[in-house]
């Protein structure tokens, strides 16, 4: 791997259709064309993204209505008239519920370009009934009672899938992490006493260098954080040789 990863919960790409996310919608669209960064995603995210979609054009409609009605209550404060007409002239094209809707299905169409542009993989029969084993036994993220399914197997399919791809490429050294999960519902996989995902989630992934997170401009800012010095770099370099030597061996 010659890059850190990138990937989202669902929750995330549903946010990044509101206005206020397009700089950084726009930021995310420039580092995939440019070839910067990678963005994994699954079928998972694509089944929810479209079932949620339309509730959430709602809702950035209903929103932007709002902010329309805010803004011009703040209309009465200026003083002066061909300021204040301009002002109003510039918020008009959110009066009708028709412009507000134009505007939020233009958030829709950029998420889905952005979309479109990320690495898709596929949740295995094999991954789910891993996190069904989980949730039936009441481990950790299920110990809460939540009904945590889809989001757990989120992580796990895609933490599965950059550890593959750690095997055959390497990690993505020099950089200090392979993977970058931004969630905003983190407590619901973080073990507090650890601070890190529950290890029942990564079993079997241990070599993955992840870090969870829940603001998307802190991960453009660490995805190219460097491991500390050479010497730590060199001994990761070492023991991941050294593992894929006695994989062999044991016929792995």
């Amino acid at each position: 791997m010659n890059k850190t990863i990138l990937a989202f919960d669902t929750n995330i790409w549903l946010y990044l259709i509101k206005p206020e996310f397009l700089p950084i919608l726009e930021t995310l669209i420039w580092y995939v064309d440019k070839g910067e960064i990678e963005i994994i995603i699954n079928d998972i995210i694509i089944t929810e993204w479209e079932r949620n979609k339309e509730t959430n054009i709602k809702r950035v409609c209903e929103s932007i209505k709002q902010e329309y009605i805010s803004a011009m209550r703040l209309s009465a404060f200026i003083e002066n008239d061909e300021e204040r007409q301009k002002y109003t002239e510039i918020l008009s094209h959110y009066k009708k519920e028709e412009e507000r809707l134009k505007h939020a299905k233009m958030g829709v169409k950029k998420v889905e370009r952005l979309l479109q542009k990320c690495t898709n993989i596929v949740a295995s029969e094999s991954q789910k009934l891993y996190i069904a084993n989980l949730a039936i036994n009441k481990k950790p993220p299920f110990s809460n009672n939540k009904n945590n399914f889809n989001d757990a197997l989120i992580i796990r399919n895609i933490a599965e899938s950059i550890t593959r791809r750690i095997i055959n490429e390497g990690p993505a050294l020099p950089y200090k992490y392979d993977l970058i999960y931004v969630s905003n519902n983190l407590k619901d996989f973080i073990d507090s006493e650890t601070n890190e995902i529950y290890t029942e989630l990564l079993e079997g992934c241990e070599r993955l260098r992840i870090i969870s997170i829940k603001d998307l401009t802190h991960a453009l800012n660490i995805k190219d954080e460097l491991i500390e010095d050479f010497d730590e770099w060199l001994e990761h370099m070492v023991e991941m040789h050294a593992e894929l030597e006695a994989e062999i061996m044991r016929g792995k």
